[in-house]
């Protein structure tokens, strides 16, 4: 009995190499959030630290409902634009958008606990929302741009390599840059 290999093509290093790139978008918006926003919210907005934990984790919790949710939209998208590139681009506009609120937020908010924890649950609502609309369809995606087993290996490889270089490197510039020693103190 003869056996007959699945038809395959392998994909081109440099276009593993351009879509990985993409990871750099969601990790350094994430390790922002992670990093430095408990951090803001009570040192610099003022928020009582239990709201600020009470805020960030119903974003969580939201976010466990919304990425199975948006796997099964973006599995069933028919478009001539594919299924994920259309929420990949207003995913990645709304995390923009999303990510500029919440370290900007307007002064009418910061007056009062109640005012700025309801503010601050309905941006990371947002914020979670985007980044899954943008953050589903994007790791999809790396599998469905590669059919051969050992491309979809070394693009997921690359993929992480960039997302933990970026780990490092992000918060770290960003810390020093935000968080150094001023000489008005």
């Amino acid at each position: 009995m003869e056996t007959t290999k699945p038809n395959t093509t392998r994909t081109p290093l440099l276009d593993i190499w351009k879509y990985a790139t993409g990871e750099g978008a969601n990790s350094l918006v994430i390790n922002a959030i992670f990093t430095f926003s408990m951090v803001y919210f009570t040192d610099a907005l003022g928020l009582k630290p239990y709201l600020a934990g009470l805020a960030m984790g119903i974003a969580t919790f939201w976010d466990a409902i919304t990425d199975p949710l948006m796997a099964y939209v973006t599995d069933h998208t028919r478009s001539r634009y594919g299924r994920r590139h259309q929420y990949i681009l207003i995913g990645g506009i709304m995390t923009v958008a999303c990510s500029f609120f919440i370290w900007c937020v307007p002064d009418f908010f910061r007056g009062s606990n109640t005012l700025l924890f309801i503010y601050l649950v309905i941006i990371n609502l947002m914020l979670r929302t985007s980044i899954t609309i943008f953050a589903i369809p994007y790791g999809a995606l790396g599998f469905e741009m590669c059919t051969d087993y050992n491309d979809r290996g070394k693009l997921q490889g690359i993929r992480s390599g960039f997302n933990m270089t970026l780990n490092q490197i992000g918060p770290g510039i960003t810390g020093w840059y935000f968080l150094r020693d001023l000489p008005d103190g």
